[in-house]
Formats: C-alpha cells, structure tokens, sequence
C-alpha cells in the first residue's frame, strides 16, 4: 500500500514512522516509467516501513520538496522514526533492488 503524502499530512505521517518516501512530479518521464516498479514493491510487506509517495508538482507540496533539497524526479529519501533522513538510491529502479536497498538500511541503523 501506498500513502499519499501532501504538505498538509506530510510531517505527521513521517513523524516517528520509518517511512520511505518517493518524490516526484506528475510531468515527469522518468517518474511515470518508475511507477509500476514502485507500486510493484509497495505492494511486498514491508513490517514496520511505511511507503509513501509525493507529487511536488501539486500545490502546496513544492515547499516539502524544497525542504527535503529536492532537485530532480524521481528521487526517493528514507526517514527513519528518529529523525535521521538517508538517500534512497537503488542500483537501479526496479522493485527488487528497491528492495534490497530498504534491507541495507534497515540492518545499518
């Protein structure tokens, strides 16, 4: 399952959650072609992860992208229920190696 994160539930829902967010823009190429691997891991158990999705193109949410230092789509960052935020970058996009990138995290905090 994926949540949909806005400006307006965005802190609350990351807040003392691990929480994978993808970061994206609704025009964007790269992004549409990204999103079936995306919806494809989502859809794995992930115990204890919340995955979550923000289009920073909608009104309103270009100031959360801002904030996260943001600077081209598809991007994806992990915020652990700490605070501590880390780069979410998978050798390639594909649900697999999506993955195996969330495990290597998970098992280094």
């Amino acid at each position: 399952m994926i949540l949909e994160l806005s400006a307006s539930n965005f802190q609350a829902e990351i807040q003392n959650h691990d929480t994978l967010v993808l970061f994206y823009a609704n025009w964007c190429g790269h992004c549409h072609n990204m999103m079936p691997e995306f919806e494809k891991f989502a859809n794995e158990v992930h115990d204890g992860v919340n995955i979550a999705r923000i289009d920073c193109a909608l009104n309103g949410n270009g100031e959360i992208c801002q904030a996260n230092a943001i600077k081209g789509y598809p991007t994806m960052k992990f915020f652990d229920h700490d605070g501590k935020v880390t780069d979410f970058i998978p050798e390639k996009r594909t649900a697999d190696l999506m993955e195996k990138k969330l495990n290597e995290i998970l098992h280094s905090n």
